[in-house]
């Protein structure tokens, strides 16, 4: 994989630690990263926004900052893109508040001009909300994450699910917070949506009701008749909570989640059966009576003590992108470098088909921080990276990493 040039973005080329890489989202030809610390020190935040060229190659077309942004909104943590419109996620924004959180919704007109528009907000709001952590979105339906939200109990969090109107408005239609979601759970941090928009996985990765070890916990929402229920309900399988570090204690079940069809995919960073802390993702079916049960456990060929595998997750058809931001690299042992891999299901289980690794490569990457895909292409994030373009030495910039996949041939997510 190469990493997409940034010599053209004027506002990338002084300063440190922008994060781009953070978060990634992409609909057809048009990619978009979040850099939610830029400018340097600020963590206002921006989005850099790439587009596919003739050729196959993405290059830069805009660098976005929020008009009247604020130093700390981090501004581009969540996103989701949906044809020629970006919903942004800004969770340190105040907005009327104190760190309430906020998400921006961003059109690009026939000009090719970025116009900011209203996004969704909940009908009741509350300080350290964090609003925006993370954003999906599908059709007319938003997905959005508050993870600090306090109602039922501090930090206990929630996920909100809007529907956006004909004339462009948005409604919130559920505010979804299980029952035996605890206080201290952040609920919110971790969220998908299928593709059809008719499933919603949620992750905890604090959630535990003993509040003793950071097991986790996922819920997943099913869209019955107009009404979102609750469909499953899951603490780690027995053989990752048996797996975890007997000193450690953490399966942190539900850092990274991904749905489709019958198909439910969480990360569990904690589970030690390969190596210490090495991670795996649990592979959960839905049969046809709508049941979901427990059916294996994924592995990368080669795991490394600490790896904590994976961070991030995208689904396509029978692609499951993996990103592990912090896996070692057995050359560079010590460092958080990273990695990324390309997993197919096979109509049983996922296998490794690719690792998808960035070159060059160099010091504490964070590489596989996010992972997305645009069409028939493959994205790395990687939030630490350094960008060549950049006069600062060891700047961590961060960067993309693009990868041209194969068309699929008669894959596609079984429901």
């Amino acid at each position: 994989g190469k990493a997409l040039s940034l010599a053209d973005v004027a506002a990338f080329k002084s300063g440190k630690t922008h994060l781009l890489g953070t978060s990634l989202a992409g609909d057809g030809a048009l990619l978009a990263s979040g850099a939610p610390n830029a400018p340097a020190g600020a963590n206002r935040g921006a989005v850099q926004v790439f587009e596919r060229q003739v050729g196959g190659a993405f290059t830069t077309t805009e660098h976005i900052t929020r008009a009247g942004g604020s130093d700390g909104d981090l501004f581009g943590w969540g996103l989701a893109a949906q044809g020629q419109e970006l919903l942004v996620g800004s969770p340190g924004a105040n907005n009327g508040g104190s760190g309430r959180g906020r998400v921006d919704l961003l059109a690009r007109d026939g000009n090719k001009v970025w116009q900011l528009g209203s996004g969704p907000q909940p009908t009741s709001w509350g300080n350290a909300q964090k609003f925006g952590q993370a954003v999906a979105w599908v059709g007319d339906q938003a997905v959005v994450g508050a993870p600090g939200d306090d109602a039922g109990g501090a930090d206990r969090g929630s996920v909100f699910v809007f529907t956006r109107k004909p004339n462009k408005s948005w409604e919130q239609q559920a505010r979804l917070q299980p029952a035996n979601s605890k206080p201290g759970d952040q609920l919110g941090e971790a969220a998908a949506t299928s593709f059809d928009g008719e499933q919603i996985a949620l992750g905890a990765v604090r959630g535990d009701p003993n509040k003793s070890d950071l097991n986790g916990h996922v819920w997943v929402y099913r869209k019955l008749q107009g009404v979102w229920t609750l469909s499953a309900d899951f603490a780690p399988p027995p053989e990752i909570a048996a797996s975890v570090d007997a000193t450690d204690k953490k399966a942190r079940f539900g850092r990274a989640v991904a749905i489709d069809g019958n198909r439910l995919l969480v990360a569990a960073t904690g589970d030690s059966s390969k190596k210490k802390l090495g991670g795996s993702i649990a592979l959960f079916r839905r049969d046809g009576a709508g049941k979901w049960d427990y059916k294996a456990r994924i592995f990368p060929q080669r795991s490394e003590v600490g790896d904590t595998f994976p961070s991030a997750l995208a689904i396509r058809g029978d692609r499951l992108l993996v990103g592990c931001n912090g896996c070692e690299q057995p050359s560079k042992s010590g460092d958080n470098h990273g990695r990324g891999f390309m997993f197919v299901f096979d109509g049983t289980t996922y296998s490794e088909a690719k690792e998808l690794s960035a070159n060059p490569q160099t010091y504490y990457e964070l590489y596989g921080a996010s992972v997305g895909f645009a069409g028939d292409d493959a994205f790395v994030g990687a939030s630490y990276t350094d960008n060549p373009a950049n006069s600062t030495a060891d700047d961590r910039v961060g960067g993309v990493y693009h990868f041209k996949l194969a068309p699929p041939s008669c894959e596609g997510a079984d429901t």
